[in-house]
């Protein structure tokens, strides 16, 4: 008998965060007998807890006609960070035998029985799926850096769904805005602070000397200028630790107050290249412009596209140290459209822009549109990497051979030969999973055609026993 069945499927970022599956079974006896054209049959419809079936109970279905249920999972309880409960349709239990339709669905499935010609049970499943999250929080202000009154432009470049905000501006004012401007009327370095608000529950982050307010020119004029030349456009360049323009055909003019402290070092950087960082030695007099030189020197990086929507994100190398944190590898100050970063660790946290991302591991990058990922590989010798998978779900990359000035394609067994087999002889993966989410989508279990990893993507791994997966990649990369 041909079953058939539709709905809409949960993405596969929540399938292998499922925690409790329930199964029954069912009776039903037979109306009439079957021998008569006019036989009526009995489909018994039950749910187990966290959902429900309809139509249920004992379903009476005339011989030949097609039936319908659907499951529907009962509502979650997330906060506006995504944090909470939520209930998926896992699978069906028909006359006895589990029945998967693919991945887990927070959306209602339907299941057919089609020209019925004997009595059947079906029970509708689900699971609870348990979320941890963090949130992002990220701020920028243009200028940080100017002579008072001095009007700065706050804006959030990388911020959590919230329910309202606080700004706080280091001189005893603040603002509910989302993305407030503020003037700064006196002189000083500003500690500045951005809090938002999900329900009962808050998170704040804060800049240290974010803002510096200088003093007004005296009468007369006590002002110079430095005039910062690179040979890369759209390098950042700071003065101490402010940040005072972006250069632009080559320069960036820089006034500064000739009688309020002056700065001793410049720093200019872009993704791509090792940051410069030298001496200020010369003092502009007053009206006069002192040059100031940075040559920006390309490491070898390899960009890695991000396209709309969910992108999985892996480095099959050891990164630069200096090169390492998704600040600079999602270089997040300077494309505003990467909206939210996910990491999965046995539960499912937000990283903070200082954290690393290393071989083997991989994240959720959500993008407004498209972006670019720089990864630099580390000059020094490093081994092989390695990672202890846990039992059950694990979220991996991968780090295959550096082969001819490229990364090639792995065969999933070669990719995790590894963990084919514990050291106790014992099983290792059962089940590997490509999301689909910018990237081919596919599921593997033992026995089914053999799948390619690929470099630069994640993948989810479940473990029947924990074991140690290990990578293929060294640096310095090879040719």
């Amino acid at each position: 008998m041909e079953k058939t069945r539709c709905g809409y499927l949960l993405p596969a970022i929540a399938l292998l965060i499922c925690m409790a599956i329930l199964t029954a079974g069912a009776g039903a006896e037979i109306l009439e007998d079957e021998g008569n054209e006019s036989a009526t049959y009995t489909i018994t419809a039950t749910a187990g807890p966290d959902g429900s079936i309809d139509p249920a109970g004992s379903i009476a279905v005339a011989a030949g006609e097609n039936q319908s249920f659907i499951a529907t999972p009962d509502p979650g309880n997330v906060n506006c960070w995504g944090a909470g409960t939520r209930y998926v349709v896992w699978n069906f239990t028909v006359d006895g035998q589990p029945y998967s339709f693919g991945e887990p669905s927070l959306q209602p499935v339907t299941y057919t029985f089609t020209d019925v010609s004997e009595n059947h049970t079906i029970q509708a499943n689900f699971a609870k799926m348990f979320i941890t999250a963090r949130p992002t929080l990220q701020f920028d202000a243009e200028p940080q850096s100017g002579f008072i009154p001095l009007e700065v432009n706050f804006t959030q470049t990388d911020v959590s769904t919230h329910d309202s905000v606080l700004w706080d501006f280091g001189d005893n004012t603040t603002s509910t805005d989302e993305n407030p401007a503020h003037t700064y009327e006196l002189e000083g370095s500003y500690n500045v602070s951005l809090t938002i608000f999900c329900g009962n529950d808050s998170y704040s982050s804060t800049k240290d000397d974010f803002i510096t307010a200088w003093a007004p020119i005296v009468i007369g004029g006590d002002k110079g200028y430095y005039l910062v030349h690179c040979n890369v456009d759209g390098a950042r360049v700071y003065f101490g630790d402010s940040y005072v323009g972006s250069i632009e055909n080559g320069t960036l003019l820089v006034q500064v107050c000739l009688t309020c402290t002056p700065f001793f070092d410049y720093t200019v950087e872009k993704p791509g290249y090792e940051p410069f960082t030298a001496a200020i030695t010369d003092r502009p007099a007053k009206d006069e412009t002192v040059d100031l030189y940075a040559e920006l020197v390309p490491v070898e990086t390899f960009e890695v596209p991000l396209g709309n929507g969910w992108n999985l994100l892996s480095t099959p190398f050891e990164t630069q140290w200096e090169e390492s944190t998704l600040e600079t590898i999602l270089d997040i100050r300077g494309q505003p459209q990467i909206r939210s970063v996910l990491g999965w660790n046995g539960y499912w946290y937000i990283p903070s822009g200082s954290d690393t991302l290393s071989p083997l591991d991989a994240l959720y990058v959500n993008v407004d549109g498209s972006a670019t990922a720089y990864l630099s590989p580390s000059t020094g010798v490093t081994s092989p990497p390695s990672r202890v998978l846990n039992e059950g779900p694990n979220l991996i990359g991968s780090s295959p051979f550096y082969e001819n000035g490229t990364f090639p394609a792995i065969p999933l067994n070669q990719a995790l030969i590894s963990i084919n087999e514990t050291s106790g002889g014992g099983t290792g993966y059962i089940i590997v999973i490509s999301p689909g989410n910018n990237q081919p989508g596919w599921g593997y279990a033992r026995g089914m055609t053999i799948p390619d990893i690929l470099p630069f993507k994640g993948y989810w791994v479940v473990m029947e026993n924990s074991d140690t997966l290990y990578g293929f990649c060294t640096t310095p990369l090879g040719g």
